[in-house]
């Protein structure tokens, strides 16, 4: 899968390439669960109620016309039913010099020796917000280097991709402006003239289609906050794997990394990648979320049945299931375990759908308790049992961060499920992925920015750098007034590094470790205390060396403990 691949699909379910018998004509997306937008030229010379194929990467499907306006370029057409993918925002607003980007099928982009189109991602800036085409009609005047550059042929077929600020539909191209002087010769391959596109203002199709107007353009999401798809970037490798592993019956998926470093993000993008793919192959899965830490503050669990008891209760309410199951339960008497199990298999399994997944968020909250042997032995248990009815529905996928505590040794019990198969653990974002991210927040770093000034600050961490270009998209802060500015910085981090600082010192052992590394790098340390570490997110092995894995990191840590650069 290529870079362009791997940031846009976040975007490219709900868009379409569109065909009239056999032809490819333009691109479509998706503004209500059975609703397309797309150009009028796109749709010309075809009544309203013909059918078109809109082709999806996930599959095709018909769509009838249902409305046109030609004046604005616009056209609505309505598929046979609703799909599950999500349809795109809309924002009844741009502003000028904001970022945008695109996803269409032009012509050109073409499978050699197939009548298959790839899909590309175009980008620029809102030149006017409020312009007028050469037809003066209402327009979004936009500026795309991507088009400008070279003497290639116009990218035709991109008419009817939708135009994305932060996230959020304004429009759809509807025409790139040629170079008069280049149009004329027939020699000359034609170019889009200063790089302009136009626009239709979504404002315009949500009047064609008789939907209430868009909300302004969302603000730039905060570091931190819940799952939203649109605000996701994909992590390639973790994702393939952990998939992999929920299509077989006994294989856990573990979700291995430090605190903040997007296993909830990830988790919850599974799941709901899960449900709708089972949906379109004619599948249905249940999730069934239990958060250990929330257990614990439900109540005191002072031993393995008090927790079990409080599992089986959040179980129940989880699958709508009554009280009474567990009342029954409570006074049977065999072991928790036992009891849990009888309930899983009795109750949970026996429902219709063909998957079950058991998703564990702070699968770590049990370490340190005398009885975490026998707890996450249970688990392991059920896995092996995968083989049989009804066990084969289930699928388990437990998420594991090694902090707040800095103390917890590596999962290396052989009664752990999470031996079965090879932990996934998630690492650093990859330069195009930070590049994804910031295109989300409407910036227009260029990757030599982001390596140079940014990466080299805080590498790919999710958290840190969502810190970033959120103040820098919120008030418009340039890279370098942050990333070299030692004040903001702290103002950014202080909580985080903060909280860092002290539970380092709250484990002398490994403060010393730390300080030890910050004086010389390549003094060896014993493998437990480095993987203790290597796992809180805070060093790295390079060659025959140790080093803190983010320079924001080490500077914060060598202010502290007052360790000079030289020593």
């Amino acid at each position: 899968m290529t870079e362009v691949d791997d940031a846009l699909r976040w975007l490219k379910d709900a868009c379409a390439l569109i065909l009239h018998e056999g032809s490819a004509r333009g691109s479509a997306y998706l503004i209500e669960a059975d609703l397309l937008a797309t150009c009028a030229h796109v749709v010309r010379g075809i009544a309203p109620g013909g059918t078109v194929q809109a082709r999806f990467p996930w599959g095709e499907a018909a769509a009838q016309l249902e409305r046109v306006d030609e004046v604005n370029d616009a056209a609505v057409l309505r598929l046979g039913q609703k799909v599950s993918v999500a349809p795109l925002r809309r924002a009844s607003e741009s502003s000028n010099q904001a970022q945008w980007l695109s996803f269409g099928y032009p012509r050109l982009a073409r499978v050699v020796g197939t009548d298959q189109q790839t899909g590309v991602l175009i980008e620029g800036v809102v030149r006017d917000a409020a312009a007028t085409d050469t037809r003066g009609t209402a327009t979004l005047q936009l500026f795309s280097s991507d088009i400008a550059a070279g003497r290639g042929a116009a990218p035709h077929g991109l008419s009817g991709s939708p135009v994305l600020v932060r996230g959020a539909v304004v429009g759809h191209l509807k025409l790139i402006l040629l170079d008069k002087e280049l149009a004329r010769d027939e020699m000359a391959s034609p170019r889009a003239e200063l790089g302009l596109v136009y626009a239709c203002p979504i404002r315009c199709v949500e009047a064609l289609a008789g939907l209430k107007g868009g909300k302004k353009a969302r603000p730039p999401q905060p570091p931190g906050a819940p799952y939203d798809r649109s605000w996701y970037v994909h992590r390639e490798t973790e994702e393939r794997l952990a998939l992999s592993h929920l299509e077989v019956p006994g294989a856990p998926v573990v979700l291995w990394g430090p605190e903040l470093f997007g296993k909830s993000t990830l988790l919850s993008y599974l799941l709901e990648h899960v449900r709708q793919n089972d949906l379109l192959e004619g599948r249905t899965t249940e999730v069934i979320d239990v958060n250990l830490a929330s257990l614990f503050q439900q109540g005191p669990a002072t031993n393995l049945n008090e927790l079990l008891e409080h599992f089986a209760r959040n179980i129940v309410q989880e699958t709508g299931g009554q009280d009474e199951w567990v009342s029954k339960l409570v006074g049977k008497p065999l072991p928790w375990a036992l009891k849990l199990s009888q309930l899983m298999k009795e109750r949970v399994l026996s429902r219709q759908a063909d998957r079950i997944v058991l998703a564990i968020e702070s699968g770590d909250a049990v370490w340190g308790q005398s009885f975490q042997g026998d707890f996450y032995g249970m688990f392991r248990h059920w896995c092996q049992l995968g083989h049989s009815e009804p066990w084969s529905k289930l699928r388990l996928v437990i998420a594991l961060s090694t902090t707040p505590s800095l103390v917890m040794d590596g999962p290396n019990s052989t009664v752990s499920p999470w031996n079965l198969v090879a932990p996934i653990e998630l690492r650093d974002f990859r330069p195009a992925e930070v590049e994804t991210l910031a295109r989300l927040y409407g910036l227009g770093w260029s990757r030599e920015e982001l390596e140079s000034k940014l990466i080299t600050l805080v590498g790919g961490h999710p958290y840190l750098l969502r810190t970033i270009m959120h103040r820098a998209s919120l008030l418009g802060v340039p890279l370098q007034a942050l990333s070299e500015d030692a004040e903001v910085l702290d103002q950014l981090f202080a909580e985080h590094l903060g909280t860092l600082g002290v539970r380092l010192e709250q484990e002398p052992k490994l403060a010393d470790a730390v300080r030890r590394i910050l004086t010389t790098p390549r003094t060896p340390l014993d493998e437990e205390t480095f993987q203790r570490l290597r796992r809180a997110g805070l060093v790295v092995r390079n060659g025959s060396g140790v080093f803190i894995r983010y320079k924001l990191y080490e500077m914060y840590l060598r202010q502290r403990w007052q360790i000079s650069t030289h020593s």
